[in-house]
């Protein structure tokens, strides 16, 4: 008789909705799993816990076990923390008619996470990004909100999260749910209220991409018919976007909502933050740092992006027999991009009336107004804008000033306009005034020219705008370039090995993205090429040890050409995880020498935190972060986790992850910044400067291209250079120039016909002979396990591979014995990692 197995099921946290062990693999939420001996039949079963029904389940088949899961969402009763209930599964069948044993077992759920008092100004920063990471959308003048007045809550309410799942997960030590922030705010929460705040709430994260279907991107008609009643019901409707991404907007003119607000994932302190905002305690500060369109399929990386759909494998297995050909056909028209420049005409001043998306890049209101007084200046090379933001409301408010360049038209296609710059004002009272000004390198608005390997200003005229969201923002000044400027001349990497058509004069692009076998994913490659190095002299004195290099930086040569072949190769494979049930969630150890008195040094994920299995400070997501468009709180971001990586033993954090929002519907969407490069490029510099200036080594990651999830470690992500150049290797550009991190993290999939782990012109030419690069490079955990090739990557530049373990290190020391990793190679590699842990506190 097939049966259920419990013995992961006996515990639940109430606190996180999408929180568990199998997050990353499987869209489950208020789930705990279940082993069943076979597979159960969807439309077979009642659970109940405490005797009240909740919904189905899923049953999902993991490629690591040889039984598949069954989900059981305890959570819908399971709300209560320190209690114990009673789940009872009755009435199952497997697909072959079989009867389920009946099932009866004890959950009980987690303690509530309390206040240890002793991270009072860490979590204080965690509310100034979500006081300041919040946007408000829409207001028809119904906020803010008397303090004490009464509001109903609707929709997912009770399910408001406050964290992406996978790398970015945060674990708070408190939170308050909405209900309770409210209360705490001044609000009476009671149904018989004239204002109704309903919540939309939508998961995302790791490993899962979303979906363009009803209950992800779309509303589902549940909702829309929630939302409805709710007009006709109530005199005011919020409506609080609780949701990792955009939504669609297409329903936005036929429902009159008083407001509308973006929380994305707040982090811990974020339902205070939305209260107060609410009650008016707090201004809204917050820009969007993304383009919502009407509906997804207006964006035109939508038509190359393997949309899936309700019935899509539950899970994937990560790129082990399929992949995904991603081509960028729409080049560098992302975003506001692609709007102001297809969707206007009136020659480069955006057109508001013709509606082109819901919200552009930078839009955001505020309770007060502001005037803004702005020039700007074009001398030797770099632009100068001056701006006095002169509060003129009747509240104390913060002002972000974006400034935006538009581009003369010549022989390289370009936007209209591309965003170029940003500062933020101090807290201005009414009538108060504050001058900011941007120092902007003609590099950040340059175009890429392939020919020439250059970044270039054509001839003509550049105007200049500033404001908020690029539909709002104002011409302040011009300046004409009579001839062709070459600003930077530098070296080509990643050439296309396959056509990308681009796209059209009108806007329009060819569905090319396709998921494929995995052995299909390269019908070409790319070059491969090694890495040159030379094998250090032989040291013949005493016996030196790492303590003597930390007095002495310069014996580093000798110390390393100490190290025997074996040694060296337990350097450049990372000693594995720390993931299990008993241990500290550390994402990896890197190698220790009792011979050489090297300490064991580790690594934690964490872009909001610092990633363990313990409680920590959660901060919001980074998208919310990069809405805030203030680069001392991303330096503030950084510098927090550094004290809490030094509190729990990490050396090293793998954060912040640079990546654009190519598609809104990439699972990470939420882990990373923006669709702009600029914007991402700046805000994740001045997170890893707060890291690496407060004793903690910072690492940018996914170096390259990563816009997706589904089939990760076999994507391959197909674009023509000057797309490459001027958005996805812009972003690290941009933060190399202000903030050199000590790690650089590779990413899973491929670009144009290589992993980047594999690349030497990526890594060697571009990262370290042009950006000044000095640390070591990593690939992501698991990326050489079946897809990047370990000594490939080793010889190209790579220096660490993740999370090795040894099995890994037999294979590379083989591959040493062999040959086909030189000791020069190995030496090189232990000399970059080595470098970094001198720097470690």
């Amino acid at each position: 008789m097939p049966r259920f197995f419990t013995m992961l099921a006996k515990h639940y946290d109430p606190a996180n909705v999408d929180k568990g062990m199998f997050s990353m693999f499987a869209v489950t939420p208020h789930a705990v799993p279940l082993i069943a001996t076979s597979e159960v039949d969807p439309n077979s079963g009642i659970v109940t816990v405490d005797g009240k029904p909740v919904s189905k389940g899923k049953c999902i088949k993991f490629d690591f076990s040889p039984l598949p899961f069954y989900f059981v969402p305890v959570g819908e009763v399971a709300r209560e923390f320190g209690k114990t209930y009673t789940v009872k599964l009755s009435g199952f069948r497997n697909k072959k008619g079989k009867k389920f044993a009946p099932c009866t077992f004890r959950l009980v759920t987690e303690t509530r996470g309390t206040d240890d008092g002793k991270h009072k100004e860490n979590e204080a920063a965690a509310k100034e990004v979500s006081d300041e990471g919040i946007v408000l959308l829409k207001n028809d003048g119904t906020l803010p909100l008397a303090v004490g007045e009464r509001v109903a809550l609707l929709g997912a309410y009770q399910d408001f999260r406050l964290s992406a799942v996978g790398a970015a997960l945060i674990k708070p030590r408190w939170q308050l749910t909405f209900k309770e922030a409210l209360e705490r705010a001044g609000f009476s929460v009671e149904e018989g209220a004239q204002t109704a705040l309903y919540v939309l709430s939508r998961r995302s994260g790791e490993n899962q991409d979303n979906k363009p279907i009803a209950g992800e991107y779309y509303l589902t008609e549940g909702e829309k018919e929630e939302l409805a009643a709710a007009v006709r019901q109530y005199k005011h409707v919020i409506l609080v976007l609780n949701t990792g991404y955009p939504v669609e907007m297409k329903w936005l003119s036929s429902l009159p909502l008083a407001a509308i607000l973006w929380t994305g994932f707040c982090g811990q302190r974020g339902t205070e933050s939305l209260a107060d905002i609410l009650c008016g305690k707090v201004n809204p500060s917050g820009r969007l740092a993304d383009t919502w369109p009407y509906d997804y399929y207006d964006l035109p990386a939508a038509h190359n992006f393997v949309d899936q759909d309700e019935n899509s494998p539950v899970y994937s297995d990560d790129g082990k027999k399929m992949g995904v050909r991603v081509f960028y056909e729409e080049e560098q028209f992302v975003g506001y991009r692609y709007f102001d420049t297809f969707q206007n005409k009136n020659g480069g001043q955006f057109d508001q009336n013709r509606n082109s998306a819901a919200f552009l890049f930078g839009h955001g209101l505020s309770y007060t107004k502001f005037s803004l007084s702005a020039s700007a200046k074009w001398t030797d090379g770099a632009l100068s804008v001056t701006a006095e933001v002169c509060n003129v409301g009747e509240r104390a408010g913060k002002e972000s000033v974006l400034v935006y360049v538009g581009s003369p038209s010549g022989r390289l296609k370009k936007p209209v306009r591309s965003f170029a710059g940003f500062e933020k004002t101090r807290l201005l009272s009414p009538n108060e005034s504050e001058t900011l000004t941007l120092e902007i390198p003609a590099k950040d608005f340059a175009v890429y020219d392939d020919k020439a390997r250059a970044f270039v200003l054509e001839a003509g005229e550049y105007t200049v705008y500033a404001g908020g969201g690029i539909g709002e923002a104002e011409k302040i000044g011009s300046f004409i370039l009579t001839q062709e400027q070459v600003v930077e001349k530098t070296c080509s990497v990643l050439p296309p090995v396959e056509e990308v058509k681009g796209i059209s004069a009108e806007g329009s692009v060819s569905e090319r993205t396709r998921m494929v076998p995995r052995a299909q994913v390269f019908p070409v490659r790319a070059a491969y090429q090694k890495k040159a190095c030379h094998e250090l002299p032989k040291y013949r004195g005493p016996r030196i040890l790492f303590t003597d290099v930390k007095a002495h930086p310069e014996k580093l040569d000798d110390f390393v050409s100490q190290f025997s072949l074996k040694e060296l190769v337990d350097f450049v494979v990372c000693n594995g995880s720390c993931f299990g049930p008993k241990q500290s969630g550390a994402a990896g150890k890197l190698a220790h020498s009792e011979k050489y008195g090297v300490p064991t040094y580790y690594m934690s994920d964490g872009n909001s935190s610092v990633n363990l299995n313990r409680r920590t400070t959660g901060f919001p997501s980074s998208n919310v972060l990069a809405g805030t468009f203030n680069k001392q709180l991303a330096y503030k971001v950084g510098e927090v986790l550094a004290k809490e990586s030094k509190e729990y033993g990490i050396a090293i954090n793998l954060g912040p992850g640079g990546n654009l929002h190519r598609n809104l519907l990439c699972g990470r969407h939420p882990e990373y910044f923006s669709e702009d490069p600029i914007l991402t490029g700046t805000m994740m510099a001045f997170q890893a400067r707060g890291q690496e200036e407060n004793g903690v080594r910072a690492t940018y990651k996914h170096f390259l291209a990563n816009g997706s999830e589904l089939e990760r470690k076999s994507s391959h992500s197909i674009m023509n250079e000057r797309t490459l150049r001027e958005l996805y290797l812009r972003v690290f550009d941009k933060a190399f120039s202000l903030c050199k991190p000590s790690c650089v993290m590779t990413s899973y999939n491929a670009v144009n016909g290589i992993y980047p782990s594999e690349s030497a012109p990526l890594l060697h030419d571009l990262l370290r002979k042009r950006w000044g690069f000095d640390g070591f490079v990593m690939t992501d955990w698991g990326a050489v396990d079946y897809t990047a090739d370990p000594v490939r990557s080793l010889n190209a530049g790579t220096d660490l591979l993740t999370p090795g373990g040894k099995k890994m290190f037999r294979r590379i020391l083989r591959a040493a014995k062999r040959g086909e990793i030189s000791k020069e190679t190995l030496q090189n590699s232990v000399k970059h990692i080595l470098k970094v842990l001198l720097q470690c506190e």
